[in-house]
């Protein structure tokens, strides 16, 4: 057992050297690797430098030659493969140039314009071509100044449009703004829209409510009328027994009478102190005639409400005007002339005394009839 625990414990040792060595080897490469990549990026930063020194300031004193570059490029790789193509292609023309000195003898480029001018074909221009080419210098001037018209122009439409792009920004602004504006019109209208169906058809239910109503008062204003004529027929039949009763009374018979009402009432304006009966023109009815308006209990009891006259006539309807009321009138109350009700209800006359040698005749007595 002691012998295992002295393997265990050689083991975690010689793990722990060798994790250590590891350790110190990963160190120095890693430190080996970061001097190398400084010396490289120095190699680089100097190679750089080196042809920005030499060949860029060839470019950069020539007129017309651009030399690519990269502004913040990893590691101050500012020329790279772009720029090395431009280089190249200088060197290419220079190959030509060099061969054309070796062809021709000319060493610099004011030689080769000492050597135009005084060639044959130069100094025995004809009058002819020296007009023409002052016609094209005039023209090439000419070309200068509509070179700069073009670029005044050019200069005039960014600045109109410019101003076109305010205005059509303006424009757009007044156009959404008056979208907005007919959008609230548009939902404003119809809004009222909804408002003006819902009180339409608020309108029309009360429409038709009326017509519902209408034809009830006129199913009952023909039940009225039937019934008026029907009390048309009592009346006139109670008319006969009048005459019949006066007849018996010339002839000294005793008269019975019943008082049988005139009709109903029909609408009471309390408002107004007007009520609406019963019978029109169909029934005879008169205007200012007097009536007393009452209520009758099935013993036949009555009791009087009012006393109205008569203020307007029509077909088959009449409006009184109520003058004296000692009770509400009621709609469904009967009415009779006033002539009548006094006969029927005011307390008997008492007989004048009989002179001597003659004698009177016993007055009929009026009977109260029931419903």
């Amino acid at each position: 057992m002691v012998a295992a625990r002295r393997r265990t414990g050689s083991g975690i040792v010689v793990a722990l050297v060798v994790f250590i060595v590891l350790s110190f080897l990963a160190i120095g490469a890693s430190l080996w690797l970061l001097q190398q990549t400084q010396l490289m990026k120095r190699a680089i930063e100097s190679n750089q430098a080196a042809f920005a020194d030499s060949v860029g300031k060839l470019f950069a004193a020539q007129k017309g030659w651009s030399l690519p570059s990269k502004a913040g490029a990893e590691y101050a790789l500012r020329y790279d493969a772009d720029a090395f193509a431009a280089a190249a292609g200088k060197l290419a023309e220079a190959v030509n140039y060099e061969q054309m000195l070796a062809l021709l003898g000319w060493e610099s480029p004011e030689g080769v314009q000492g050597a135009l001018e005084a060639s044959p074909a130069q100094t025995e221009m004809p009058e002819k071509y020296r007009t023409l080419q002052g016609l094209l210098t005039y023209y090439e001037n000419r070309y200068g100044e509509l070179k700069k018209r073009v670029a005044d122009l050019e200069t005039e439409v960014a600045t109109k449009r410019g101003q076109l792009v305010e205005q059509e920004r303006e424009f757009k602004k007044a156009n959404e703004d008056l979208r907005q504006r007919l959008n609230a019109a548009v939902a404003q209208y119809a809004k009222d829209l909804r408002e003006a169906r819902t009180q339409f058809d608020n309108m029309k239910k009360m429409y038709d409510d009326s017509r519902g109503e209408l034809k009830q008062a006129d199913e009952k204003f023909d039940l009225a009328q039937a019934e008026a004529k029907t009390e048309m027929a009592k009346l006139r039949k109670e008319a006969d027994g009048w005459k019949e009763l006066y007849e018996k009374s010339k002839a000294g018979e005793p008269a019975v009478k019943k008082m049988v009402a005139a009709g109903k009432v029909l609408i009471v304006e309390v408002s107004q102190s007007l009520v609406s009966l019963e019978g029109g023109e169909d029934v005879g009815r008169e205007r200012n005639a007097e009536l007393v308006i009452y209520s009758e209990t099935p013993a036949g009891a009555r009791t009087k409400k009012a006393e109205v006259t008569v203020t307007k006539v029509m077909k088959n309807t009449a409006q009184a005007l109520i003058v004296e009321q000692t009770e509400l009138p009621l709609a469904g109350d009967l009415f009779v002339s006033k002539d009548l009700w006094d006969q029927f209800n005011l307390p008997p006359v008492p007989p004048a005394p009989a002179r001597p040698g003659t004698t009177t005749p016993a007055a009929p007595q009026p009977v109260t009839a029931g419903p």
